[in-house]
């Protein structure tokens, strides 16, 4: 993630972020991270917070809570990848000690900052007033490379904190992240004991899994239905994401792909806005490749930048816990399911 997504922009934004310390538990990667970037190798996460003014969490993800709350403690502005918290608590004991210690803390969006769903988001307010969100993201051989994403950790790893934050981000968005109980109303989990991964992150491997690979989910949250689906390994012609919500005016919808993959079903991505007769209103069509996902990090940065000159800290306690929220009650299905 640092290497393909961060590292692009950071290396051309010099004038904005110099690169200081770099920890990881691969000194390989950390080597050739300092080689593209800058910086230098940090032993552990306390000398890294020594020598940084501001601080990016791209660790394994059972490890994101517990970096950040570090970082926050000893005064440091953070960006936290996808998912900053799979607990409401979690996110409410970040956003607080980030408002005590006047520090900035934010949850890394890109998704929702990526052309085509800027266009479904811009649009949204038009629609009236949303009952139904439908969100789907398959892969057909897209499990992550590392083997941790197939450890079991407590909620942490596994095909929904992989795909489905991101869209469960989108929903939080197009609902402008409401802070009511969420039920989970439906669940189907699937495992698969072995998994393709992808072909993005290099040669496409066969590697074992202890977690769900695929999953389909129906939550309702102040009576808006949330339905989500995602899959490591699909039987679609190639990858695909859809995203449809319904309006008392009309409805928006976005047929193409996020995320890095090159294995796309279809080379465009299509976004439009009906009325309540299903007529067209508008529409737009956007690229699908990889660039289109990593240019979103370039504005993602930028954001960051703000957050940590205004110390805001209450965004990130609205997005944080509306995501936490449904990544508690998919955890919970997952484990009483016993996937």
């Amino acid at each position: 993630m640092t290497q393909n997504c961060y590292a692009p922009h950071l290396a051309g934004a010099a004038a904005r972020f110099r690169a200081g310390p770099l920890f990881d538990t691969d000194k390989g990667r950390v080597g050739q991270a300092c080689r593209q970037i800058g910086g230098w190798p940090a032993d552990d996460l306390a000398s890294l917070l020594g020598a940084c003014d501001a601080l990016l969490i791209a660790t394994p993800n059972a490890l994101h809570f517990d970096q950040a709350r570090e970082a926050i403690a000893a005064g440091r502005p953070v960006l936290i990848e996808k998912p900053a918290c799979i607990q409401v608590a979690q996110a409410m004991i970040l956003a607080e000690a980030a408002g005590q210690a006047g520090v900035g803390v934010m949850a890394a969006d890109p998704t929702c900052r990526r052309r085509d769903i800027a266009w479904l988001l811009r649009h949204a307010g038009e629609i009236g007033v949303i009952d139904r969100i439908e969100l789907a993201w398959h892969r057909r051989s897209g499990a992550p490379a590392k083997n941790w994403h197939h450890a079991d950790a407590g909620g942490w790893t596994g095909v929904f904190p992989d795909l489905g934050v991101h869209l469960v981000d989108i929903a939080g968005a197009l609902l402008g992240y409401p802070q009511d109980f969420v039920e989970l109303v439906s669940a189907k989990w699937e495992r698969s004991a072995v998994v393709s991964t992808a072909g993005w992150h290099g040669v496409s491997k066969s590697i074992p899994s202890e977690v769900p690979s695929a999953a389909q989910l129906e939550f309702v949250q102040a009576g808006v239905t949330v339905r989500i689906a995602v899959s490591w390994q699909s039987l679609e012609p190639g990858d695909r994401t859809t995203i449809r919500a319904f309006g008392s005016n009309g409805q928006i919808e976005f047929d193409g792909l996020i995320g890095c993959s090159n294995d796309h079903a279809l080379n465009h991505a299509h976004t439009r806005h009906l009325d309540r007769s299903g007529n067209f209103v508008r529409a737009a069509r956007f690229p699908v490749c990889p660039d289109e996902h990593v240019m979103a990090f370039a504005k993602l940065l930028g954001a960051f930048e703000q957050v940590t000159i205004g110390a805001d800290s209450d965004r990130f306690r609205r997005q944080a816990a509306f995501v936490a929220a449904f990544c508690e009650q998919a955890t919970l299905s997952a484990e009483c399911c016993q996937v």
